[in-house]
């Protein structure tokens, strides 16, 4: 089943890309979006690691 958000008019999409293209001048925002995206990863890895070595293996990676 394929569940589908709600069409957003083209104002709001507008709007939303033009806020996206700033925050990505900004390199304290650029620096935060990857520090947080590593964070996931590392714990993706961390939690295949420790599940490998339980039994419970899910690759993540």
């Amino acid at each position: 089943m394929t569940v589908r958000s709600p069409k957003k008019n083209s104002a709001t999409q507008a709007k939303r890309i033009a806020d996206l293209k700033t925050k990505i001048q900004d390199e304290l925002y650029v620096n935060s979006a990857i520090d947080r995206i590593a964070m996931v990863v590392s714990r993706q890895i961390v939690e295949t690691s420790n599940n490998s070595v339980t039994g419970n293996s899910a690759s993540y990676l």
